[in-house]
Order: C-alpha cells, then sequence, then structure tokens
C-alpha cells in the first residue's frame, strides 16, 4: 500500500514541475501610425494586421516595419513601463 502512495505522489510531482505555466515569446506588430504602448489599439500579432494584441511583454520580440506608419512624423509614445525581448525597425522609412 505505501509502494503505491509513493508512486502516486511521485507522480504527482513529476506532473506539477511539467504543467507548470508556459509562456511563449510572440511577435507584436505595431500598427497604426501614433499612438501609446500601452494602447492595443496600435498591436497586432501579423504585420500590418487587425488591432487589438496584448501589449508586449519581457518575452516578446516587438516589430516596427513599413505597415507601422502611413508617412514620416509619427511618435510612438513609452507611457508606461515597457519590455520586450528584442525590437526591430527594418522597413521604416523615418
Amino acid at each position: 500500500m505505501q509502494k503505491h502512495i509513493l508512486r502516486l505522489l511521485s507522480l504527482l510531482g513529476c506532473l506539477l514541475l511539467l504543467g507548470g505555466p508556459v509562456s511563449y515569446a510572440q511577435t507584436r506588430y505595431w500598427v497604426g501610425n501614433s499612438g501609446n504602448w500601452n494602447d492595443t489599439n496600435h498591436w497586432s500579432t501579423t504585420s500590418g494586421g487587425p488591432i487589438g494584441a496584448a501589449v508586449p511583454v519581457a518575452t516578446d520580440a516587438v516589430a516596427f516595419n513599413a505597415s507601422s506608419f502611413t508617412a514620416g512624423g509619427h511618435t510612438v509614445t513609452i507611457n508606461v513601463a515597457a519590455t520586450c525581448a528584442s525590437m526591430d525597425w527594418t522597413g521604416v522609412a523615418n
């Protein structure tokens, strides 16, 4: 009986270790010209895609590209403590 309980507890322990929360890095794309960093109306999961993606977190890659701005002179305002794993500005004209 004790062997079975010990095996069950060992199995349960392994499942808890392996089944904990997992965070996967994602790429967030800036869209819609000027705006505040924490505004989900400026984040998308695809380049030029629909708005409403979550604001980037420390594990996410951030991309600004030709689909981010329609013309020069736009501003991204960092109005909160912002973090990201990387930032790419390839394709932005100015």
